[in-house]
């Protein structure tokens, strides 16, 4: 593995600079900011490929790398001396390279998505120039590319950052959605007609909107997403944060008083386990792991910068069952569209990086996805509890850590009233009879899942055995819990004769733990637990 320091940083070494944020590469290489080395991804994309598109999460590098293909297409051969393509490429040929970047600018209305769009084409027609019949923003971008090729003798290269930023924006306004749809199915279906002057294209996004008319109009557009070869290309792998932030893992261990080992362990834990292809190659998130190793501290970084707050929405919307969501099963094609992502939620919680694959079927092209690590895992959950009980995060009756407390020393009644004061506050289903029903026993088996998995305890979820299926059971390290829950039609008793008649508990004899069998039962008049019956098996 080749990992480049700039010169500056050869320098100073005890000045280590660490990139967080950092999108433009020149900037990076001439203030001497620590880099991974993924020019050899760089030089791969632009001699394989007439044009590419490239999903990942958001803060994951896309910028920079689009920022690096920028510059590469310019001939700026001086930024990457002692780099990977240093070596690989012989030409260093200059070509106009028309970049934009829809990570800012206003979607809240059509008229403000058409005046970013323009002032982007604007900035470029100052260079090439622009013809009076040119008044259609597609027009406009067909003159620019077409210009560019006559004048400069070379065909232009376009760079799209975050193409899809317009439409995550308006997800909750279908009719806006819409119009935005329209307008970049003109506005990118302008790159097939004008290819005679176009070299390389380029797209990268969150996520992966199969009705807008890049993947549909683009003629050869490569989707390298999953695509083995392409899994290291944003992100930093184990070998690269060896290889690069030693010192910082070492000084890290010394604070926390634990093996360099161990500490690399919980960086692993926490920060890493994306995996973008079959190859299942271990990925970091980078803002992640780029912040704990500056400030020598673990935290929710990735997930503190921006809450999932459409997520949570879609997930509440479609009447999710929560307790599938981990080891969830999808094929590629399901994966690879979020067109109705109220009706699926699940491709768009992988696409932006809330889940990830975990395994892979090659016989069914079928992917096993999960949480990546604990930042999301535990970031996620924390944030959909307010979601699905409003009030519980200002409610005085329920205290995180005095429920830790109550589950960990096996005092059943006292984390079971616990959970019936926080469950007073969900707020009331509106549906009919059956559906109302089925809504109930949902919403509340959805709480107490988060809620114990919120709690960072080994959560198993309808855990299957010969006889049936374990609504839920709970691992501390002195008790196991085997929990069934009744809804309307059953009593507490009757949930805890299930356990005992399915022999749900037998799967734990061997664990060397006090069991705890529990039974709840749930009124409909009352909208919440009626009783619970345990048992200490």
């Amino acid at each position: 593995m080749h990992i480049y320091y700039s010169e500056a940083i050869q320098s100073v070494m005890t000045e280590r600079k660490y990139p967080i944020g950092v999108q433009d590469f020149k900037c990076l290489i001439e203030d001497g900011w620590l880099y991974a080395d993924k020019t050899d991804f760089v030089y791969k994309l632009a001699h394989s490929h007439k044009s590419a598109f490239l999903s990942r999460p958001r803060r994951f590098g896309k910028s920079l790398l689009c920022s690096t293909l920028c510059y590469y297409f310019e001939g700026e051969r001086e930024l990457f001396k002692g780099l990977k393509i240093d070596s690989l490429e012989k030409d260093w040929v200059k070509h106009p390279v028309l970049h934009f970047g829809f990570s800012t600018g206003s979607y809240t209305d059509v008229q403000s998505f058409n005046n970013t769009l323009s002032a982007a084409l604007a900035y470029y027609e100052k260079e090439y120039g622009k013809e009076e019949h040119e008044v259609e923003l597609s027009d406009r971008f067909a003159g620019i590319l077409r210009r560019a090729h006559e004048q400069t003798g070379q065909k232009a290269v376009v760079l799209i950052d975050e193409y899809d930023k317009p439409l995550l924006e308006s997800l909750s306004d279908k009719s806006l959605n819409e119009q935005f749809r329209v307008i970049l199915k003109s506005f990118y279906g302008t790159m097939k007609f004008s290819d005679p002057h176009i070299r390389f294209i380029f797209l990268t996004g969150v996520t992966k909107f199969s009705k807008v008319s890049i993947f549909s109009d683009l003629n050869n557009l490569d989707d390298i997403t999953m695509m083995d070869e392409y899994a290291g290309i944003c992100g930093i792998t184990s070998d690269e944060l060896k290889g690069i932030f030693t010192e910082e893992v070492a000084a890290m261990a010394e604070k926390s008083g634990v093996s360099w080992d161990v500490l690399f362990d919980r960086l692993r834990e926490m920060y890493d386990g994306y995996h973008f292809s079959p190859c299942m190659l271990d990925v970091y998130n980078p803002f992640s792991l780029l912040s704990s190793v500056s400030k020598k501290m673990f935290g929710y970084y990735w997930f503190s910068t921006a809450t999932p707050t459409i997520l949570t929405r879609l997930l509440k919307s479609a009447d999710y069952d929560l307790r599938g969501i981990s080891g969830v099963k999808a094929n590629a094609s399901r994966l690879g569209d979020i067109s109705d992502p109220e009706l699926d939620p699940i491709p768009i919680l992988f696409q932006s990086g809330y889940l990830t694959i975990k395994d892979y079927d090659s016989r069914f092209d079928n992917y096993t996805l999960d949480f990546p690590n604990r930042e999301v895992r535990s970031g996620f959950f924390d944030y959909l509890l307010p979601t699905y009980v409003p009030a519980s995060r200002s409610s005085n009756s329920f205290n995180i850590s005095s429920f830790v407390e109550d589950v960990e020393a096996g005092r059943v009644d006292d984390f079971m009233n616990r959970i019936k004061s926080l469950l007073a506050n969900i707020p009331y289903t509106q549906a009919d009879d059956e559906r109302r029903q089925r809504l109930i026993e949902q919403q509340y088996q959805n709480v107490v899942y988060i809620l114990f998995t919120l709690m960072g305890f080994y959560t198993k979820v309808e855990y299957h055995t010969a006889l049936g299926r374990i609504d839920l059971s709970v691992e501390t390290p002195d008790y196991i819990y085997v929990m069934e829950f009744k809804v309307g039609q059953g009593s507490a008793e009757d949930a805890l004769k299930q356990i005992d008649d399915s022999h749900y508990a037998d799967t734990f004899l061997a664990s060397g733990k006090q069991l705890m069998k529990v039974g709840v039962g749930f009124d409909n008049a009352t909208r919440n637990i009626d009783k619970w019956v345990v048992v200490r098996g």
